[in-house]
């Protein structure tokens, strides 16, 4: 599912020429023997990408109204052909896709593709997906209006080569002012009435561990809102900041996890067992939970 066109954390911070120049790619003409083209969204893990995309997804003026279908499915690590080729058609029909035949998944959906002009949002898509896979999910592609478009979130440079993009744009991150505003749009310390009398200090310490990275920012002003201005020294000096790590988790969501109560870490790290992609229900998961007696 994409991200809402009614953000409730508020509008998308610095990204408006970003969005222009991928509008453009989208809408733009090019002389080809094939009906569809695709657009990459390439960058580093927190810079944007999902966001971005989002923002053009949902915009509404006459450039992206020229499509007759909009298709958003998120892809993740584990490439599954099967699954990503169901929820483009699930998307398209709002009917759950109950057939077990691959050849037969295609056939449907090359039906509905049939004649339409149409953009395909792969969201977050990793290098497990290789040209054999990709070939095999971009036949019914090749059905669609001259002018449809595939476009493609990834921070693999070699997804967007066996991908055959057109157009690559290489997402860099926020200026420091806009990082800055991301963090108070979270951290509710634009409208608090107490503001400390070391914001400045305060400010170039966030910025710097920020790094120009909107989730970042997102994530460490949601952190901070929920404590005192006292702590807020502590935790941006916290160790966790320096420590090394191949995983390629930002600092700052493990600097999340590990400020959250001790129950609700056992609650967090629970969700770690289900499946990638694993769709559940609020209730659900409470319910699992209360069964393993977490809570």
């Amino acid at each position: 599912m994409p991200p809402s066109s009614c953000r409730s954390d508020g509008p998308v911070i610095g990204r408006d020429w970003d969005k222009s120049q991928i509008v453009g790619f989208l809408s733009g003409a090019k002389p080809s023997a094939i009906n569809f083209h695709v657009v990459a969204i390439l960058g580093m893990a927190g810079v944007g990408k999902t966001t971005l995309a989002g923002h053009v997804f949902n915009d509404d003026d006459a450039a992206m109204q020229q499509f007759d279908l909009k298709v958003w499915v998120y892809v993740s690590d584990d490439f599954n052909i099967v699954r990503v080729t169901k929820a483009i058609l699930k998307s398209i029909t709002s009917e759950h896709c109950k057939l077990k035949e691959f050849s037969k998944v295609q056939d449907n959906l090359n039906k509905e593709l049939t004649g339409k002009k149409f953009l395909i949002v792969l969201d977050d898509v990793w290098n497990t997906c290789d040209y054999d896979m990709w070939t095999k999910l971009q036949s019914p592609f090749r059905v669609g209006a001259l002018g449809s478009r595939i476009l493609v979130t990834t921070r693999h440079e070699s997804v967007t080569r066996m991908m055959g993009a057109i157009q690559v744009y290489n997402l860099k991150c926020i200026s420091s002012d806009d990082c800055w505003q991301v963090f108070e749009q979270h951290s509710f310390l634009k409208i608090s009435n107490s503001r400390p009398q070391n914001l400045e200090s305060l400010r170039d310490k966030i910025i710097v561990k920020c790094n120009g990275l909107p989730l970042a920012a997102r994530t460490l002003g949601g952190l901070l809102r929920c404590k005192e201005i006292g702590e807020w020294e502590e935790i941006l000096d916290n160790k966790l900041w320096s420590l090394s790590d191949k995983s390629g988790i930002l600092p700052v969501l493990k600097l999340s996890y590990h400020s959250l109560p001790s129950n609700l870490k056992r609650c967090f790290a629970y969700c770690s067992i289900l499946p990638n992609d694993y769709e559940f229900s609020e209730k659900q998961l409470i319910l699992i939970w209360m069964a393993e007696g977490l809570i």
